[in-house]
């Protein structure tokens, strides 16, 4: 009786492994000819991208205080090198806030590692980009240290103290013995832009039909370009319109055409490609507002592959490079143009 249980306790485990074995084999057909596989268990979660390690270069490390003779309340932040790249971080105001520096920074004090490096203390009013404000700018060397006292240190771009008023503070790592363009590249670009808009507006001056009149401009420019820098790989450029004319009679015959412009360098290294990120226009005010800002968003695409062009031959000769990135000057409408590492 025992001998019968036990051969058939083995048949049925026999015919349970057929059976498991066979469902396996069908299932590899059945995913072989292209059908759903079975459903499984949710995959795990993705981790979230780190950035890569430190090059092995000493960090920049900044401290800020609430009090003029560092002290008080603080906040440090540490800026290390993950290439040959520049390297930057904003210190916001929800940030300021969790350390209890709102309306409160006074001092600090940056140590630099192995790289140049600026930081800026800004003071912008609401509702307006951050380099619009005032800012105090203080710089270390390699292997220095910088102490600010925003007390009695004039900020820019004009001569006021901006002590406790701080809601942003920019940090800006240099790449390596960066090399800048011999002049103020805003100033050179200004030149260049406003050359391409009143060559626009001489097109628009062309007469309909050989041997015809002359069309009059639809504008005249009124000063040089202004530009704005928003950042070490951003800026715009405006020019300034007057004597807008439509065949309409406008309230208002002023205006402006503009370009955001970024410059971008590919990894690891490469030339500077230079990119429209957005074009604005504005013609005063009035019910013919609309259609003037049309005809002139029209120009802006016309000329968008000049200015691009222009950009780029601007930075033909420097070659490949690790980072090609502007910095700000005396104001944030002049900035130098830079980039490196340059070879030793």
């Amino acid at each position: 009786m025992k001998k019968s249980i036990l051969l058939f306790a083995l048949a049925l485990t026999a015919c349970a492994v057929e059976t498991e074995t066979s469902g396996q084999a069908n299932q590899s057909v059945i995913n072989r000819d292209g059908d759903d596989p079975p459903p499984i268990d949710d995959p795990p979660p993705r981790l979230p991208r780190l950035p890569p390690p430190p090059v092995g270069e000493p960090p920049t490390t900044l401290t800020v205080w609430s009090e003029a003779g560092f002290w008080g309340d603080s906040l440090t932040h540490s800026l290390a090198a993950y290439d040959a790249r520049v390297t930057s971080h904003m210190i916001g105001t929800e940030a300021l806030r969790a350390k209890n520096l709102i309306g409160r920074v006074s001092s600090a004090r940056m140590t630099c590692g192995s790289r140049r490096t600026e930081v800026f203390f800004f003071s912008t009013p609401a509702g307006m980009k951050v380099f619009d404000g005032h800012w105090v700018r203080a710089t270390c060397e390699p292997g220095g240290a910088v102490e600010v006292n925003l007390h009695t240190q004039p900020a820019q771009p004009v001569n006021a103290v901006i002590a406790d008023q701080i809601t942003g503070i920019w940090m800006f790592e240099h790449t390596k013995a960066p090399r800048p363009r011999p002049e103020t590249f805003s100033v050179f670009l200004g030149f260049r832009f406003q050359a391409q808009v009143e060559e626009l507006l001489k097109e628009a001056q062309q007469p309909d039909e050989p041997g015809g009149p002359p069309k009059e401009a639809p504008a005249e420019t009124d000063g040089p370009p202004i530009t704005w820098f928003e950042g070490a790989q951003s800026f715009r450029i405006r020019q300034n319109l007057k004597n807008i004319r439509t065949p309409w009679p406008c309230p208002d015959t002023s205006g402006w055409i503009e370009y955001s412009v970024l410059v971008y360098t590919p990894p690891p290294m490469g030339p500077a490609r230079w990119f429209v990120t957005a074009k604005r226009a504005n013609a005063g005010g009035g019910w013919c507002q609309g259609g003037v800002e049309s005809y002139l968003l029209a120009a802006l695409d016309r000329g968008e592959p000049r200015l691009v062009a222009a950009l780029t031959d601007s930075t033909n000769g420097a070659g490949n490079m690790a980072s090609f990135y502007l910095v700000p000057e005396s104001s944030v409408n002049h900035f130098f143009l830079l980039w490196g590492p340059t070879p030793p």
